[in-house]
């Protein structure tokens, strides 16, 4: 069963495949009868509604791929450790425990902004640094492997344990925290109060934290034996859709399909085009 038949819909994605334009360009070369003009529209629009349904179908089985990844990775019991671990190594940390962990994997981190990921042990002696270097080569191997920009995991507080990319909504608490009315905020504190197995989706908005680069979060609650025990987020990136939506499948060579939100801006990034369009 699709997860877009699953999930209630104030759930959903509240833009994603709201409105799909296609846009095609005809050429009927020479005068053609009224009877033949009608009869070569009538044919390209049943080739556009059948490439509209095929593309609409390669966009829900992405978004169910994308829930998959979140339901195993929740699951795990890999996830269900590093969480745990990392929740106590959090209540055991000295002093100020989200100035202190950015300053030793964020802002502090020796590595440049986009490639924090690639320390695994500061070295402080810390019990966060000793769960760090356990779980971080795993949950940075699962990210690579699925294709996305952060696996994040919450404690029942809100507060972000882990991050992979060490972004600076990292050990931040996103249930009050300064980045708490952004998507990921959203996401979670949704996630928080979810239904056993349920999945938040957040639309794409432009990202602080990530240098206001459009980002979508998928979230859901972690629980072991009927019990809360935090969320885990993927943060998507934002050319997550465009492979699917640039795919031009069925479009010929004039054809192309966008994706649109409800306010009337593009989830997706165009073909060929110059700058980024997502949100224009």
């Amino acid at each position: 069963m699709r997860i877009l038949d699953n999930i209630p819909i104030t759930l959903k994605l509240p833009a994603i495949m709201v409105v799909l334009v296609v846009a095609a360009v005809v050429s009927f070369g020479a005068v053609v009868s009224k009877t033949q003009g009608r009869a070569l529209i009538d044919e390209a629009r049943v080739a556009l509604v059948a490439a509209l349904d095929e593309n609409v179908a390669g966009l829900e089985e992405g978004l169910d791929a994308v829930a998959a990844d979140l339901a195993l990775a929740a699951e795990d019991p890999a996830t269900l450790r590093a969480l745990a671990e990392f929740k106590q190594a959090w209540a055991a940390f000295p002093g100020d425990v989200t100035a202190g962990l950015q300053d030793l994997y964020g802002a502090g981190n020796p590595n440049p902004p986009d490639k924090r990921h690639r320390l695994e042990n500061a070295g402080d002696g810390s019990r966060y640094s000793s769960a760090h270097a356990e779980f971080h080569p795993i949950l940075r191997q699962r990210a690579l492997d699925m294709g996305y920009q952060d696996i994040l995991l919450f404690d029942i507080d809100g507060n972000a344990v882990y991050s992979i990319a060490k972004q600076p909504d990292f050990a931040t608490g996103l249930a009050d925290g300064p980045w708490r009315d952004t998507g990921l905020g959203r996401a979670v504190r949704a996630a928080l109060q979810a239904e056993p197995g349920e999945i938040v989706f957040e639309d794409f908005t432009a990202y602080g934290p990530g240098a206001g680069v459009p980002a979508m979060f998928v979230a859901r609650p972690v629980d072991f034996l009927g019990n809360r025990v935090g969320v885990i987020a993927f943060h998507l990136r934002d050319t997550r859709l465009d492979a699917a939506v640039q795919a031009r499948g069925g479009l010929g060579q004039t054809g192309e399909l966008m994706l649109v939100g409800p306010d009337r801006l593009l989830r997706v990034n165009r073909a060929g085009a110059e700058a980024p369009t997502m949100l224009a």
